[in-house]
């Protein structure tokens, strides 16, 4: 494995530090906005049309292909006199029961069951053909939380929620100070943990207090210097000043030293600004930044913030092996969650070709990771920073500290080549500290990947896509954000509420980067405490959106939140009552019925399509037998079917023994059944499904698949021995007890879980253009790429429902 960068070549490593752009503008990951385009339907007006007019296509579909890859089956060529396949099944269970118990006590002198199995042996099972399905309905709508991953983090909204500490309040405090690594002296470490704030807009900042309202005023830990520089673009900087170390110990307010001796410190032109300690004492820590324009308006305040960033797992720099992992110079401390809602996550630039190991191509490594030594990390990947695959996992290593390691693949071997924009890193198990040091990928041509890529993460605790178990304590550090009392220091500015209430803590902001019709929120906060939550579409012009009462319970507790549909893109919510400083908050929810998110049960079924919205839910269906009465009527050759019993007798002595007899067995039968399905309609069926931005269909099916059942773990298309049994075998009087009952049983199984891959098969979007899906398919492609809806935008065509019959729909070209 080879490392790009080692320890000590700081004039390289600033260098990398300072190409990383710095933009912060609030978003998620991937910058696409899930909100849908204007006049997109609800799903309700355009799925039942779809899932309609795709039934006729897949019954045509079931006759014309059945025949030729499950009927028979095992499928085999009849018309060219091909030889049967077998389908073997050994070792099916048996319960001992009282036959098998007598059968015992006899052949083996007194013996008792211990156990059986059946050994069964068909081919050329044949009526499945027959097989239709009636009545595709959708039976729900997903609600998809648009909050979920809105901010791809690090929060460092404290400093531009209006809210002053008490001064000489200790600055380690999370509930109004974010702590930044300590390095004195290294520019490369300081300005990768800086705090940066996008004010939304180029602004002329206010210089000093004599020609507008003020200078910069920061607070932030007493006895450092702190250097604020500026931007127009968030990528090149430019020094403004410093404010310096003063005061007693805590967290103390300041402006900045004047600049140049006997001038009034200069106004600037910025939309960044950035500040990180320089110098001082053992504790970097910064509470809040404030800026006036030169109408002396305050400009600062709900600004997003975000910092410190994760730099050090893209600098190129390992610590040496086994050095201590909670050094923020070298590594980052992730919360002590596993699962990805803790991620540090990499923005490649662009999607590249990866090295999976050092076995491909240029290829000299895959992935490696220096992190925690007694820990699991799990890498995924991602093209568009919302799909993700994993790829494999870093596996905990021997000794201590930080330790490199490479990747193992999900089936244990070496990771494969991939190709990705975006890539993850979370633990997934391991001791009392998760932490990650460097993170380095290869392109295929052999050069370094991620080195100086831009670096995000965590996402904030209120928008990661977990909550905390209801009942979790208020201030669990893992789950929960403090809101600061705005009440405690004279200069803080409480956030104005929208229904005249009075705030007692700063407020917290989300912006969902989309307007969507909000069906509901949940809120998870601490039980003791009153909340509002305030909405607007611009955030700008707040309306009152809903109280959030005080429930019973202990510590962290959720709470529902009428929406209504009201269109909504930004939240805030801020205390009302409780005690000060308990104000926790650990996660908020906006659930919405109309967002263009990818394919909930497979990320990957939108991918490549135009959708101006998506949609997904559950759909229903009913299966018909093809006989009157209600059956399946089955044909096949039992070519062997045996039952063996294990005995086990305990002689005077206490000494037990065991012996194997075959209880029965057939073979060279000629049989046919009746099988019937299970009652009630088909439910637990997925369906996705999008509105296309242009292009002449208008609407997409993209993904449809029958899961097994949840509770048994059972086929949907369940089929089941009628009773009393129907099976009937030539030379039937010489089969032997308990032979058809398996056979039976056996035969159903197969039919049902034949049936379900086939339809399952027949509707799967990775087989296109083989498949139905996409739906309506292409009319006249026979390339790829296979999608229905062009990249070409226009303004979508709204239509209340797709055509309900078959013409037209032809199924797409197969091989």
């Amino acid at each position: 494995m080879r490392a790009y960068i080692v320890r000590g070549s700081l004039t390289t490593i600033a260098a990398v530090v300072a190409f990383i752009p710095m933009c912060v503008t609030g978003q998620s990951l991937s910058g696409i906005p899930l909100s849908c385009v204007a006049g997109s339907p609800p799903g309700n007006q355009l799925v039942p049309g779809l899932l309609s007019s795709l039934e006729p296509n897949l019954n045509g579909a079931w006759a014309a292909q059945a025949p030729k890859k499950i009927d028979p089956y095992p499928w085999y060529d009849t018309a060219a006199g091909a030889t049967p396949v077998d389908l073997v099944q050994n070792d099916i269970p048996i319960a001992c029961n009282s036959s098998l118990n007598q059968y015992c006590s006899f052949y083996y002198s007194g013996g008792s069951c211990l156990n059986a199995h059946g050994d069964v042996t068909l081919n050329a099972l044949t009526g499945l053909k027959a097989l239709r399905f009636s009545s595709l309905t959708a039976s729900s709508f997903n609600l998809k939380d648009v909050a979920a991953h809105s901010d791809r983090g690090p929060d460092a909204s404290k400093i531009t929620d209006g809210v002053l500490a008490p001064e000489g309040h200790p600055s380690t405090d999370p509930a109004y100070a974010i702590v930044l690594t300590h390095s004195p002296n290294d520019l490369r470490v300081a300005q990768g943990t800086a705090l940066v704030i996008d004010l939304g807009k180029s602004y002329t900042v206010c210089g000093n207090g004599f020609d507008c309202k003020s200078g910069p005023m920061i607070q932030a830990d007493n006895d450092d210097n702190y250097q604020l520089d500026y931007s127009l673009d968030g990528v090149n900087w430019t020094k403004y000043g410093v404010f310096p170390s003063c005061c007693s110990d805590g967290l103390h307010t300041r402006g900045i030293s004047t600049i140049t001796s006997g001038v009034h410190n200069p106004s600037f032109q910025a939309q960044y600004v950035r500040v990180y300690g320089i110098s001082g004492g053992a504790t970097y820590a910064v509470s809040e930044l404030q800026l006036w324009d030169t109408g002396s308006n305050l400009i600062s305040v709900g600004k997003h913030a975000v910092g410190p960033r994760p730099y050090q797992i893209t600098d190129g720099v390992f610590a040496p092996e086994g050095h201590s992992s909670t050094d923020t110079q070298y590594a980052v401390v992730l919360r002590h969650l596993t699962g990805p809602a803790a991620a540090l996550a990499i923005d490649l630039g662009e999607v590249k070709s990866l090295c999976g190991n050092g076995r491909e191509a240029a290829c000299t490594s895959g992935p490696i990771i220096q992190a925690d030594n007694d820990d699991v990390y799990q890498l995924d990947y991602s093209s568009d920073g919302m799909s993700w695959i994993e790829l494999g996992q870093f596996p905990s290593v021997s000794g201590s500290g930080l330790r490199t390691r490479g990747i193992v693949s999900p089936s244990g071997g070496s990771a494969e080549a991939f190709k990705a924009r975006y890539v993850r890193v979370f633990a997934v198990s391991g001791g009392n500290t998760f932490a990650v040091s460097e993170v380095q990928l290869e392109d295929t041509a052999g050069n370094p990947a991620s080195l100086g890529a831009a670096t995000y993460g965590p996402e904030p605790v209120v928008i990661d896509g977990e909550l905390a178990p209801d009942g979790t304590d208020y201030n669990d550090g893992n789950f929960a954000n403090i809101l600061p009392s705005c009440q405690a220091n004279a200069s803080s500015i409480c956030p104005p509420s929208a229904a005249s209430s009075s705030a007692q803590t700063a407020a917290l902001q989300i912006d969902l980067g989309g307007t969507f019709p909000i069906d509901h929120l949940v809120v998870q906060a601490d039980q003791a405490h009153e909340f509002e939550i305030d909405a607007s579409t611009d955030g700008q012009n707040w309306s009152f959106f809903s109280g959030v009462p005080e429930v019973s319970g202990h510590g962290l507790q959720q709470r529902t939140i009428g929406g209504s549909g009201r269109s909504v893109r930004y939240l805030r919510l801020f205390g009302l009552s409780g005690a000060s400083d308990s104000y926790s908050v650990s996660g908020v929810q906006a659930f919405t019925a109309q967002a263009n998110t990818p394919c909930t049960y497979d990320s990957g079924a939108n991918a490549g399509e135009n959708f101006a919205c998506g949609y997904d839910g559950a759909f229903a269906m009913d299966f018909v037998a093809p006989a009157s009465n209600g059956t399946v009527p089955i044909g096949f050759n039992l070519k062997s079917a045996t039952i063996r019993v294990e005995c086990e007798r305990t002689d005077q002595y206490g000494v037990t023994t065991t012996d194997s007899f075959t209880v029965s067995d057939a073979s060279g039968r000629t049989c046919t059944d009746s099988l019937q399905r299970t009652s009630g309609v088909i439910k637990n069926a997925g369906y996705c499904a999008g509105f296309c931005a242009s292009g002449q269909n208008h609407a997409l099916l993209s993904y449809a698949q029958l899961a097994t059942d949840p509770q048994s773990n059972d086929e949907q298309i369940k089929l089941v021995p009628t009773t009393p049994t129907s099976i009937a075998c030539s030379d039937q009087g010489s089969i032997e007890s308990g032979i058809l009952p398996l056979t039976d049983n056996v035969v159903a199984g197969v039919a049902s879980g034949v049936a379900q891959g086939f339809f399952n098969g027949l509707l799967d979007y990775r087989a296109k253009p083989a498949s139905l899906l996409p739906f309506p398919p292409p009319t006249s492609q026979t390339t790829p790429p296979w999608s229905t809806c062009p990249t070409t935008t226009s303004a979508p065509r709204l239509r209340p429902h797709p055509p309900t019959t078959s013409q037209g729909w032809k199924a797409a070209p197969r091989r």
